[in-house]
This record gives structure tokens, sequence and C-alpha cells, in this order.
């Protein structure tokens, strides 16, 4: 009941209660109706096919690429002053024991969405157990969240109404910050392929992954989404959310 909606605290305590024993070779993590947001849409076995065969870390699951710039590509206005209080925690949080450890983020940021990805043990274990579980204690209540505007006074009520009494939080935008950075976690550049090139041969499918599911009904879908920054609206209106570019 804590997940209101969201998927971190399931998958981190997924992790948290297996880290020491009992990780599958690979895990795939999903959310309800995944189906609708992966490149297959006959149905999750077209997607998870290759993963029998694959002898890849980390796998993107999500047929949709958002980009623009970190840390909020195609996000409201409303929640970028919020994103903004946790980005450097966040981003050195996952960096960290990474191939841009120590380096700030990209000017340019490309990740898949919907939190929908498969992951291998020996990744998940690249990261200390410390790090899930004060993750995990932040998604679930015990921590205070970190994502929080100071300025919006609905979100700063609700945050402190999580924060300081003793039910469980809702993930609210700390999760959102996290489905851009699961693949940064579990060791993948900040920067993922667009699309064309991750689902080309020797990527995310193969050409045999492709021809199968084409067989079965299968249609590969893929969806690059750019995002322009936000521009300040003309003197007496409000500012103008990012723009989405659909490929």
């Amino acid at each position: 009941p804590h997940n209101l909606g969201r998927e971190c605290a399931g998958y981190l305590r997924f992790i948290v209660d297996r880290y020491e024993r009992g990780l599958p070779q690979m895990t795939v993590f999903l959310q309800a109706g995944a189906e609708m947001h992966m490149p297959f849409s006959h149905g999750l076995w077209h997607n998870l096919r290759p993963l029998l065969n694959t002898s890849r870390g980390f796998v993107a699951l999500s047929k949709n690429a958002f980009e623009g710039q970190w840390p909020t590509p195609c996000e409201p206005a409303r929640t970028r002053a919020a994103f903004g209080a946790c980005q450097a925690h966040y981003w050195r949080e996952a960096s960290d024991g990474g191939p841009e450890a120590g380096r700030p983020p990209p000017s340019t940021f490309r990740f898949y969405a919907n939190g929908l990805f498969a992951v291998s043990a020996t990744r998940i274990r690249r990261r200390p157990l410390s790090l899930y579980e004060e993750l995990l204690s932040r998604l679930e209540g015990r921590a205070p969240l970190r994502c929080v505007n100071p300025k919006d006074r609905r979100q700063g009520s609700y945050a402190a109404w999580a924060n300081e009494t003793d039910r469980i939080a809702p993930a609210e935008i700390d999760c959102l910050m996290l489905e851009k950075l699961w693949h940064v976690m579990m060791g993948e550049p900040s920067t993922m392929p667009p699309p064309a090139d991750y689902d080309a041969s020797g990527g995310r499918y193969t050409a045999d992954d492709v021809a199968w599911s084409n067989a079965r009904g299968g249609k590969l879908r893929a969806g690059r989404i750019v995002c322009e920054e936000p521009k300040m609206a003309p003197r007496g209106g409000g500012a103008r959310a990012g723009a989405r570019q659909g490929s």
C-alpha cells in the first residue's frame, strides 16, 4: 500500500530483502500495465524473450527515450524547483562507483522512462547494500524526502505530513528522480543511446528477435522524445512547459 502508484519502494524492497542471497541472475523490474510502454505491443513475452540470451548487465525495457537538459527532461514547470532541491544529492548518490563518479551531470541527458528495466545481480551488487537501504528508508517514509520545493505550499505541507508522522510516505517526486537514474545507478552512461540505435542488431534486440516477434503479430515501436527547455512567457503569463517532439 505504501507504493501509491509508484514503483520505487517496491523495487528497493525487493533488492534489500534479497541482496545478500536470493537475487536472480537477472531481475526484470516492471510496473502494472508495463506492456503499454514497451517496444513490442503484442504482450510482455515479445519484449522479454531476448533476455534469455543476453549477456548485458542492464537493459532498459521502455520504448520511450526522453532527452533534454538534466535533470528534468519534459517535466512541468511546477516540479522543476522540487528537482532542483535534490538533483545534486541524487546525482552524486547514483553516479558514485560508476563510470561518471565525481563528474558533474551531463549537459544533455537521455533515459528510458517508466522504470522498466532488467538488471543482473552482479550489477546490483556493485553498489553497497547501505545505498539501497538509505533510499528505501526515504521512499518508505522513515527518512525525509529530498525532492521538495519549499515555495510550493501544497507540496511542502504534504512532505511535512509524510516526514513528521508515523505514516508511510508515498514516493512523490523522489521516485520520479529515481526513474531517471536507475540506469546510472546500475553502471550505464547517463546519456543512453537513442531508440533507433538501442534497438538495432547488437543492441537491445537482435534482428532475429525482431523477426520472431513480427511473425507473431508484434511490431517494434520506439519513441524518441526530445524536450526543449522552458521559455519565459510574455509579461503577465506563466512559464511555458517544455515542448515534446516525438519521432
